[in-house]
């Protein structure tokens, strides 16, 4: 086996062909680490400022002159007083799950040991090794135990769980109601209130001639949300906006899959998703805060998940974040972990050491990723009402495009359609005993046994 390093994208594309076998033959198979994906990531790089400095370091391993593993990676500056030492780290950090290596299951093992053997043969380029949100069972970590890490210290630190739902179900109705008694009923009520505020409809569309006009009102509505202001927005910059438009193209590996919730032909709810390989990956969801009693979110995940189970997938992932909520929808989470190698000595593992003894010595003031911070939230405040709202004759005449071209469900037939769903199969809930005037109930106590569903 022959480790080659591939320090320009262009370099490593004549072997196209065989890189995109072993992703669709690959154990995990998403779309994140397929060639085409990756070269996207690369021409878009001017939003994020990590990305700016980075050197690919687009590993391939050979057989017979014929590639049998890929590891996509790339090296950032890692300046500590003045001084670079150089960090190795997954080449697409953002918008992606669980980075891994690519090729057939049987050659994992094999393959994960030649990589790394490679990488600490040219450990004088880097100080710091950093396998980020890495699934139990991954070929990259804990590392392979063959090999002499005496020079380096292993740390493992948890990241972002990632959500998957297994779609096990043969109709969104009995998805619905798989889902636990107290967010059903929250979500019907939601769902209610929608129908009631005025003419709702839902428009989806997977044509890549279709879906560049959803994704073009998909922008102003993202001014209106929580995603406001945040640097991966889409619209935060405009290399972000190219970077998700090229995602729409034809020759992308993954599909993608665009829907837009309107009230009143005005849009207040969208999600950004792409099929591969049967599984849907949904990369954004959003919704106009100034809607929010109404549910418009929960309904655009819902009409997604009716896409996925309709369309016959076998799985929808949530990526990583929020696991809380996701799970509410039946997302299984999967814990994950950043694996490192830090070489001893070096300025970079000075730092992290001087890290631990600051936090065992002042432990209470670890930062939860989670919280608000109250400044950051003013600004994007201040942002949406900068930003203005966006011509009606231009929104008309992008939805007179999709009147023609995309498929809606109009209000009548969404409301059937959300009707349907919600209906619910419960057994009646049984009155509760009396008491006595002596406060003992005049009835026998209920006899054990399996309780209704709850309401």
């Amino acid at each position: 086996m022959e480790v080659r390093c591939f320090h320009l994208l262009r370099e490593a594309a004549p072997h196209r062909r065989h890189l995109d076998a072993l992703s669709r033959a690959s154990r995990l198979k998403d779309p994140f680490s397929t060639f085409s994906f990756l070269e996207n990531f690369s021409r878009h790089d001017g939003y994020y400022p990590n990305d700016k400095n980075a050197e690919p370091w687009f590993l391939v391993a050979f057989e017979n002159n014929q590639p049998i593993a890929y590891l996509p990676l790339r090296r950032i500056p890692d300046r500590i007083l003045g001084l670079e030492s150089g960090k190795l780290e997954f080449f697409a950090t953002h918008d992606t799950n669980c980075p891994y290596l690519v090729c057939r299951p049987e050659d994992e093992a094999r393959c994960g040991e030649a990589f790394l053997r490679y990488l600490l043969s040219r450990s004088g380029e880097w100080a710091w090794l950093d396998f980020h949100q890495q699934l139990e069972g991954s070929a990259l970590f804990p590392h392979p135990p063959r090999v002499d890490l005496g020079r380096y210290e292993v740390r493992a630190w948890p990241t972002r769980e990632s959500n998957v739902i297994d779609v096990r179900w043969s109709s969104l109705q009995q998805y619905f109601q798989a889902l636990r008694g107290k967010f059903r009923t929250d979500l019907r009520k939601k769902f209610q209130t929608l129908l009631a505020a005025g003419e709702v409809s839902y428009v989806w569309s997977m044509d890549p001639k279709v879906t560049p006009v959803l994704f073009e009102l998909m922008r102003p509505l993202e001014r209106r949300t929580w995603r406001a202001g945040n640097r991966f927005a889409i619209d935060s910059h405009p290399d972000r906006v190219e970077y998700f438009r090229s995602l729409l193209a034809p020759r992308q590996p993954m599909r993608a899959h665009l829907g837009l919730l309107l009230l009143d032909r005005t849009p207040i709810a969208a999600s950004f998703s792409g099929e591969y390989e049967k599984t849907l990956q949904l990369m954004a969801i959003m919704y106009d805060e100034a809607f929010e009693r109404l549910g418009p979110g929960a309904a655009v995940v819902l009409m997604t998940m009716r896409h996925a189970i309709e369309s016959g997938y076998r799985a929808v992932n949530f990526l990583s974040g929020f696991s809380y909520y996701k799970k509410r929808w039946l997302a299984e989470s999967a814990p994950t972990v950043s694996g490192q190698l830090i070489r001893k000595r070096s300025l970079r593992h000075l730092r992290l050491k001087l890290g631990d003894l600051k936090r065992r010595l002042r432990p209470g003031e670890a930062e939860d990723e989670l919280t608000w911070n109250p400044a950051h939230r003013e600004a994007k405040l201040a942002a949406r009402k900068a930003s203005g709202e966006p011509d009606p004759e231009w929104i008309a005449a992008l939805l007179a495009q999709l009147d023609a071209h995309a498929r809606w469900l109009r209000h009548a037939d969404l409301a059937a359609l959300l009707e349907g769903t919600l209906a619910a199969q419960q057994k009646t809930k049984p009155e509760r005993p009396r008491p006595s005037a002596g406060g003992l109930s005049r009835t026998a106590p209920p006899t054990p046994g399996r309780p209704g569903l709850p309401r």
